[in-house]
């Protein structure tokens, strides 16, 4: 017997899988009549390596039809690197790549900002946007079997994560007693005091939220399982380690 599997990776468009190209074609859908007329028919997006999210906006804005600009850390041309693999779909997708000589998160956001300025491009920025981009997840917690107990999900940003709490509150799976967030950085507690922990009762799921950090950074790759080596591999590891296999943890 194993764990209960529920794979955001099921739903694709093209060669991008995952909740978040799920989440940010709402994003684009909710806001296309203003990308249309007040934002150059563009999408801006900033990332760090080695983040999909590139590669997932490229993509996203090629299906609608519209102009990408990303930013990200600047890189050598002549260095081979897997964490830059999103980059490169992301200018297969159509988009202009621009590179920020400061590589940290700041570096990367004052580029996003002269480049909103020049462009006027929509910024696609999923931390700011969480009533819209949250929705599509929430969604998928009505089908979530009862038998379930636990829950546990790898944290990025937080916004998948905070979208399974208020989903099981939406659908009343009182069965689930708690949610382990394996957690790549602080922004899901960040996202969590301000989208989430000032909600009505009703909207917020009441059994445990267990925060547990990841048992590897965010920038080193985990290659020793089946899943996104990024994100949802490093979750695994955990819940290997620290939970026996039963069909009462849904991963």
């Amino acid at each position: 017997q194993g764990y209960s599997l529920k794979r955001g990776s099921a739903f694709h468009l093209g060669l991008l899988t995952g909740s978040k190209v799920r989440q940010c074609l709402h994003v684009v859908h909710t806001y296309l009549p203003r990308i249309h007329e007040q934002h150059q028919r563009g999408v801006l997006t900033a990332s760090g390596l080695p983040s999909p999210q590139t590669a997932i906006v490229a993509g996203v804005a090629r299906y609608f039809g519209l102009q990408c600009a990303v930013a990200v850390p600047q890189y050598d041309n002549a260095k081979i690197d897997v964490n830059r693999l999103n980059v490169s779909l992301a200018q297969q997708y159509g988009a202009t790549v621009y590179g920020a000589r400061n590589p940290r998160p700041s570096g990367v956001e004052l580029l996003a900002k002269v480049l909103d300025a020049r462009l006027g491009y929509f910024r696609i920025k999923f931390g700011m946007m969480a009533d819209v981009a949250m929705e599509p997840v929430i969604r998928q917690v009505e089908n979530v079997p009862d038998y379930v107990r636990e829950i546990v999900v790898i944290s990025g940003s937080g916004l998948s994560a905070l979208s399974i709490l208020k989903g099981l509150a939406r659908y009343g799976k009182t069965h689930v007693e708690r949610v382990t967030v394996v957690a790549l950085s602080h922004f899901f507690e960040d996202h969590k005091a301000h989208w989430y922990d000032g909600l009505p009762e009703s909207d917020r799921f009441h059994g445990d939220v267990n925060i547990v950090p990841a048992p590897m950074d965010y920038g080193k790759l985990c290659d020793t399982t089946d899943f996104d080596w990024t994100y949802e591999s490093k979750a695994f590891l955990w819940m290997q380690a620290n939970r026996p296999p039963s069909r009462d943890v849904l991963f």
